[in-house]
This record gives C-alpha cells, structure tokens and sequence, in this order.
C-alpha cells in the first residue's frame, strides 16, 4: 500500500468530487436525510472545485491522500472562519473515501493537516463535526482533539445539523 499525502490539484477534481460524496453518503446515513444524500452529485461537485481551485480570495489549503496513485481524501484547513483568539487555525475538513476508512489514510492526512496549520504559525486547532457523527467524533479524540464545549447549528448544507467544536494545542507554546 503506498499511500502519498500532497496538496491537491485541479487534475483531481472529479476524483476529489467523487470521494466527497462517497464520504458523506457513507458517514452522515441515519444523521442526514437520504433525500439530501442521494442527492449530492460527484459532477456538480467536481464543476465546483475546479471553478473554485484558482479563486484569488481561496485562503485555505488542500491535502490530497492517494493511494497506489488514487485520490482517496482530502483535507483543506487555513484561517479560522470563526471569532477564536489569535493563533488558532481551523481544520475546515477531512473526508475520506468509505473504502478506506480504518486503514491509516485518514490519520496521516490529518496529521498532515495539524503539520501545515502549525507551519502557518497557529498554536491551536480547531474543528467543527455533527455532533451525531460519533465515528468522527472518536477519531478526532484518538488523535487528541477533544470537544471544548462550543457547539452551533450549521445549516450550510441543508438540512440543519448540530456541530461541536473540537480543538487542542498544536506547540507547546501557549
């Protein structure tokens, strides 16, 4: 298994599009309404990341996780879009093809993801996830992101959801 973690391109778009859906009809079944679900389409996915991949105001950065040369996740984090102190960075998403899940991929991407937040200079990340997405929530907590107690209601998405703040400290410097 060679797994390589690197920032995306727009080449990996339709790959991309594809495991973004595969991620969210698989993690958010019971949690999200199926309607919603079958509904995400992998092309309009894909349109959209690749008008957006050259946007001047994207601030953010995206990881791609390949395996044997297959784009099976991705990550994308930057700059908090939340009111939060200075020095926090936000982990704004980490989706990982079904097909892979428990096989290491994701805890390397997301590593990799704390890496580029804490070379940016942050000394806290942060995340939201459903809160009812307990698979996430306990991955999360297994690499040392804990809930801090902040929740919303995100409604970007459609149907809305309840989201808790997970964060931790990424130096040991406060």
């Amino acid at each position: 298994m060679s797994v390589v973690i690197r920032p995306s391109r727009l080449t990996d778009s339709e790959e991309l599009g594809s495991v973004h859906v595969a991620a969210w009809q698989a993690a958010y079944r019971g949690i999200m309404p199926d309607d919603y679900l079958d509904g995400l389409d992998p092309v309009a996915n894909a349109r959209r990341r690749r008008r957006n991949f050259d946007d001047p105001s994207r601030t953010g950065t995206e990881l791609a996780a390949e395996l044997d040369g297959r784009v099976v996740g991705f990550s994308y984090f930057g700059p908090p879009r939340d009111e939060v102190p200075d020095g926090w960075g936000e982990l704004w998403v980490i989706n990982l093809h079904p097909g892979v899940w428990r096989r290491g991929i994701g805890t390397r991407l997301f590593a990799a993801a704390v890496d580029g937040l804490r070379d940016a200079g942050y000394r806290h990340g942060y995340l939201w996830v459903v809160a009812d997405n307990q698979r996430a929530v306990e991955f999360y907590r297994r690499q040392g992101w804990v809930s801090d107690g902040a929740t919303k209601i995100d409604q970007r998405f459609g149907p809305p959801v309840t989201e808790i703040r997970c964060s931790a400290r990424l130096t040991d410097q406060q």
